[in-house]
């Protein structure tokens, strides 16, 4: 037979590899390698079919580097002779044209699942669909089993058949069995019934937890805290600060610590060898601190890195206190201010000031105090203190810290230990309560019978009294005596009992003129014999700053040697009756430490 061949499709290439895409949707198509006007099939490596592009798409690999273009050619075959029987394929079974005796296959399409064969003799094509035997197989038959799994149908072949893939069960149509739990399931159908099955539940007494096992390692169900059902306390004894209980059934007592809820409070105290920096009104200076006096823990600080700052372990409540010592030997009318700094941000209105008037020998030192409210912490706060120049009757104002005669503390709240009672066996009914009163809750050991409770109380926080007037207020009276509008805060008790108490003070003033002093006083039992200041202050405003308001504030501590009522009063007066002193936000709260 002749073949006549047509230029279908060219595609140039440069490398070892070319994927010629032609897009001519035939299977039967050949090709042509040309390099330098030469067919160089001797070139070609191999050729492959694109799969699953194969009617569109092949890959030459060559034997090396080489520059041309692909030729694909389309063939066009025409018979030189007839053909015999013996060399063509007989379709049995296909109908006969009438008059000849034989059909003939002379060609092939494949489209998806449809076979389309052409016959000889003019007869019209005959399509067979394929997409029957293209389906699951349902059926594997071999030597061994597969468990849990069974198919039906069968296929067979020659050789090892492999599987691949994943093979997945699908839950929404399982119609087998609970799997026992001998072949890897639980044998239930519901997650609760699973733990009941594998933990053998039914079995076990009621209130009985499930436990390793210390002397052969398994799992078993055992009561709650050992082989005992219950475990009782039986009886305590409170040694200093050591709870022993002792339980029933022969059971080792067992020892509380109660150090930390009643030992000290916690506090550190700093102090400088500092005695040369200085601060102005434009540059303050927070203070370096770099001897440790005291520090507990619960804080963090260094006496060389970062030494201005003090780190609070824990959250709780803090009681801040600071006092600066300044000199100055040559400006005059000098004021200055300090505060509270936490995390780099000053406290609001929580802070101290402190005036000079004259420089002589007798007044170049002065002191700056700071003792702001106790304040909520968080851990990992950082608190400093910063000093610096408020207002002065000469811009160039420079004083300079006194580091060694200075101090920075601060006092964790958390309780204070009481004294030792006596040492003994407590028996009956023992547990722990809580009580509440006057806003503080107090946790005590106590015995009895539930009703009448007997045990340890604590006196820190007790007796709380307190007293505030936020409003403005005016006077000119020159002494606390003769002032109409005193007290403007006070706390007068009833009978309390002896001791150590707390009294704390805060207060804003000003004055209408920087040529007369402002005076204040706290003062407890005023009239009686035994009246005491425990705040006494005398301060001028600086002349450019005689407007502004000031706030000062502070604490004391008072001892009663014996039980009744006791006064707390604030009163405040001016120096001269040709000026005026203001007041507002006046508070004082007393309390029981001791």
């Amino acid at each position: 037979m002749a073949i006549g061949n047509t230029l279908l499709y060219r595609q140039d290439f440069t490398g070892t590899t070319v994927t010629v895409t032609h897009n001519l949707d035939l299977r039967d198509v050949g090709y042509r390698v040309v390099c330098s006007g030469q067919s160089r099939s001797d070139l070609v490596q191999n050729m492959n079919l694109t799969e699953g592009d194969e009617r569109n798409s092949f890959v030459i690999n060559f034997e090396s580097y080489n520059e041309g273009h692909v030729q694909v050619l389309g063939g066009d075959i025409y018979p030189t002779n007839l053909p015999s029987p013996e060399n063509n394929v007989k379709l049995d079974g296909l109908p006969q044209a009438s008059g000849i005796t034989d059909s003939y296959v002379t060609g092939a399409t494949l489209n998806s699942t449809t076979l389309e064969l052409g016959r000889n003799q003019g007869l019209s094509a005959v399509t067979a669909d394929l997409s029957s035997i293209d389906g699951t197989v349902t059926r594997v038959d071999g030597v061994g089993s597969v468990n849990g799994l069974t198919l039906g149908g069968s296929i067979t072949t020659n050789g090892d058949l492999t599987l691949g893939g994943t093979l997945a069960i699908n839950n929404d149509d399982w119609s087998g069995t609970d799997l026992s739990i001998v072949n890897g399931g639980t044998g239930q159908g519901t997650a609760q019934n699973a733990i009941n099955s594998l933990s053998q539940v039914s079995s076990a007494t009621n209130e009985h937890v499930l436990t390793k096992d210390t002397s052969t390692g398994n799992a078993t169900w055992k009561a709650g805290g050992g082989a005992d059902t219950n475990s009782y306390v039986t009886g305590a004894t409170l040694n200093s600060t050591t709870l022993e209980l002792e339980r029933n059934d022969g059971l080792a007592d067992v020892t509380v610590d109660l150090a930390p809820i009643l030992g000290p409070l916690k506090i550190i105290n700093l102090t400088s060898t500092d005695t040369s920096s200085t601060f102005t009104r434009a540059s303050p200076l927070i203070c370096p601190w770099d001897v440790e006096t005291y520090k507990d823990a619960g804080f963090t600080h260094s006496t060389s890195i970062a030494n201005t700052k003090i780190t609070i372990v824990d959250d709780g409540t803090y009681q801040i206190a600071a006092s600066i010592r300044i000199y100055d030997a040559t400006d005059q009318r000098a004021q200055t201010v300090a505060k509270i700094l936490i995390n780099g941000s000053a406290l609001p209105q929580l802070f101290g000031s402190a005036y000079i008037r004259n420089n002589g020998n007798s007044s170049e030192y002065w002191s700056c105090v700071v003792n702001p409210p106790p304040i909520k912490l968080s851990a990992g706060d950082e608190v400093e203190v910063q000093i610096q120049g408020e207002s002065q009757a000469s811009s160039s104002f420079s004083s300079i810290f006194q580091g060694d005669e200075s101090s920075f503390s601060i006092i964790k709240l958390d309780g204070v230990k009481g004294a030792d009672g006596p040492s003994g066996s407590l028996t009956g009914n023992t547990g722990v309560y809580s009580d509440t009163f006057s806003g503080l809750t107090t946790t005590a050991v106590y015995y009895g019978d539930g009703s009448n409770l007997t045990g340890i109380a604590a006196t820190f926080g007790s007796q709380y009294y307190s007293d505030e007037t936020l409003a403005e207020a005016d006077t000119t009276d020159t002494s606390a005596g003769s002032n109409t509008s005193n007290p403007r805060a006070d706390i007068t008790t009833s009978s309390i009992p002896s001791g150590t108490y707390r009294i704390g003070w805060s207060l804003e003033w000003k004055a209408s003129s920087q040529d007369h002093q402002w005076n204040g006083r706290v003062r407890v039992d005023d009239g009686d014999a035994g009246a005491t200041n425990i705040m006494e202050m005398a301060s001028e405003p600086a002349k450019e700053n005689k407007d502004e308001w000031r706030a000062i504030g502070g604490f004391g501590n008072q001892t009663f040697g014996s039980s009744g009522a006791h006064t707390v009063e604030m009163d405040w007066w001016t120096e001269n009756s040709s000026g005026t002193a203001y007041i507002r936000k006046a508070r004082i709260e007393f309390w029981r430490v001791s």
